[in-house]
């Protein structure tokens, strides 16, 4: 699917992007139960991101072929996950930043998301989704800087990194994941593959049936004979194992 090579591997792959997104969900339900109770508040979305971070560090620690290490871009804390098996190495972003720095990249603004794309030379013979004009294309100083950001990612791994993926995703505003894609680069920064893998995103199942009617009707005000309909949502009980759409645990 992403990369090239045995079944088993790709497996490992796609296990490491499944934890990842759980994580993710997991992450996003801790940190509004967290924050709520914090007395010093400093920004929702930067706690969301450490609780993020917190539980894909959790659930990586029982999977020997997986690492995780952590980053600084300035005083911007970030994390790249990385499979073993295959080399391949994973970020996280919101999927609204991630479409706003590729258009700074071409205009010569780095970020940290591009600095694993090095690894992906060999899909730059493919054609992108999205074919750029001339005056946009990367300024070659760019290049260098990347290549150095790789160079540099590639010693924490202590090994060649063979594949590097960004996971993008978006959220409501109430912190719900509404749908996850898996961004395939090229070594210039230009989309070659999109994959939606909405089917990792775990969901929470009621325990038993809510006794509340999805549909009620009450009288108004009693000036008129008339009734109006309401709609009452259902008391979702949240059980402790996790469901993906898919219906796998």
């Amino acid at each position: 699917m992403f990369i090239t090579g045995q079944n088993d591997i790709c497996k490992s792959v796609e296990k490491m992007i499944a934890l990842v997104v759980a994580s993710i969900y997991e992450g996003y339900e801790d940190n509004e139960a967290d924050y709520a109770d914090l007395e010093w508040k400093n920004g929702k979305g930067q706690h969301a991101w450490a609780c993020i971070f917190k539980q894909t560090s959790v659930s990586m620690q029982k999977y020997k072929e997986y690492s995780i290490f952590s980053m600084k871009a300035g005083q911007w804390p970030y994390i790249m996950v990385f499979d073993s098996s295959s080399n391949t190495a994973l970020m996280v972003l919101k999927r609204l930043n991630f479409n706003n720095r590729r258009t700074q990249l071409y205009a010569g603004k780095m970020h940290y998301i591009f600095s694993g794309i090095p690894a992906n030379s060999d899909l730059d013979q493919e054609s992108p989704m999205y074919q750029q004009t001339s005056f946009l294309q990367p300024d070659p100083s760019l290049n260098t800087l990347i290549q150095d950001e790789f160079i540099k990612l590639q010693n924490r791994t202590g090994t060649t990194i063979r594949r590097f993926l960004v996971l993008t995703f978006d959220a409501d505003s109430v912190r719900i994941i509404k749908s996850c894609e898996i961004q395939l680069m090229n070594s210039h920064g230009d989309l070659i593959k999109t994959y939606n893998i909405d089917h990792l995103i775990p969901v929470r199942w009621t325990e038993e049936p809510s006794s509340i009617s999805i549909t009620t009707l009450r009288p108004d005000d009693g000036k008129t004979n008339t009734k109006s309909q309401i709609d009452d949502k259902t008391v979702v009980k949240p059980k402790k194992q996790f469901i993906r759409k898919d219906g796998t645990e």
